[in-house]
């Protein structure tokens, strides 16, 4: 009897030893569920917080929006001009600089030494106007190209900018003879060679280099108008005596992209790839249809074989045009411009 007592008497305390095991671990679990929702609460209201101030930022770009272009040995610099017009102040973290005619990409972080690409000055309190984010890189970005700029900020936004350097400070002009316009700018002559791939102003150009011509043209009359195979690109050797040397660059297909590239030089076919002018939809003759890009680079007429010019030379250009509109051909002579070779 007195063994039966004692055996109950051990039970009841293993018993009171679960329940308090029990209570304890419930009592954790409590304490833990309780921290996870404090943590939760904490994580969800540490995003919510940066998502108000992300998109509270808001960043615009000057006009231009890039200036103070310097080079040297070391490189090319240039400042960013930016305005903070958002709640928040805004760290740039990141520039992408993207060619649009080249495809190439170039990507900036903070500048980790002054010898290094980078960007540096590129914090930018709420309310700062006009601020400079300076940048240094390998590459010219002031030679007329159109380039496509984007500032990543530290908390993720994107904000966006084109830039190409204006011409229309140097100056423009326009010549009008019969239905067709030439514009006159800084970049209304363009080239390409075997080392220059891609179209840049063609006022000084490499001697004896094969050459493509780029000259933009418009239609500002009624109808519109096929290029012939006739049509010639003529510069002729500017000298002080002697026989001037005259040079013939004849149209070539709109196919053509650089001397010794793929395609290359690809002569003209004007009855199934012709250059067609088209007029102004609306009829307002004044403005012009679309501006057409018309190369010429061929030493004979329907030829495919790149011309070139003398090297140190001087050279005056004219456009001779000639073209069908309504099934008669017409043609036109244009003075152009004075070009020189190096």
């Amino acid at each position: 009897m007195r063994l039966f007592k004692s055996r109950q008497g051990l039970s009841t305390v293993i018993g009171g030893i679960f329940v308090v095991l029990i209570t304890v671990s419930s009592l954790n679990a409590i304490f833990w569920m309780l921290v996870q929702q404090e943590t939760l609460r904490e994580v969800t209201e540490q995003m919510n917080r940066l998502d108000t101030e992300r998109f509270s930022e808001n960043l615009e770009f000057g006009n231009p929006a890039l200036v103070n272009f310097t080079s040297s040995e070391a490189g090319y610099e240039f400042d960013v001009v930016v305005s903070n017009v958002g709640g928040v102040g805004v760290k740039v973290a990141r520039i992408y600089i993207y060619s649009n005619s080249s495809d190439l990409l170039t990507v900036l972080d903070e500048q980790e030494s002054p010898t290094v690409p980078g960007i540096t000055n590129n914090f930018l309190d709420s309310g700062e106007l006009e601020k400079r984010i300076h940048v240094k890189t390998d590459r010219n970005l002031n030679d007329g190209a159109l380039y496509t700029v984007k500032l990543v900020t530290e908390r993720g936004r994107i904000f966006t900018a084109e830039y190409q350097r204006s011409t229309s400070a140097v100056w423009a002009s326009q010549v009008n003879l019969g239905p067709i316009r030439l514009d006159l700018t800084y970049t209304s002559v363009n080239y390409t060679s075997p080392s220059q791939t891609t179209p840049a102003p063609g006022w000084v150009v490499p001697g004896a280099t094969p050459l493509v011509w780029y000259v933009k043209l418009t239609n500002i009359g009624p109808y519109e108008l096929k290029l012939l195979k006739q049509s010639v690109f003529y510069a002729m050797e500017f000298k002080e005596s002697g026989n001037p040397v005259p040079e013939a660059f004849f149209i070539v297909s709109p196919l053509t992209d650089y001397p010794g590239g793929t395609p290359g030089v690809v002569s003209y076919d004007e009855d199934n790839d012709p250059y067609i002018l088209l007029p102004n939809a609306q009829g307002d003759y004044q403005a012009g249809g679309p501006p057409l890009i018309v190369k010429f680079s061929a030493t004979e007429m329907g030829g495919d074989t790149p011309r070139d010019l003398s090297s140190s030379t001087r050279y005056i250009v004219f456009i001779g045009l000639y073209y069908e509109v309504n099934g008669e051909q017409m043609g036109v002579t244009i003075p152009f411009v004075a070009i020189r070779t190096t």
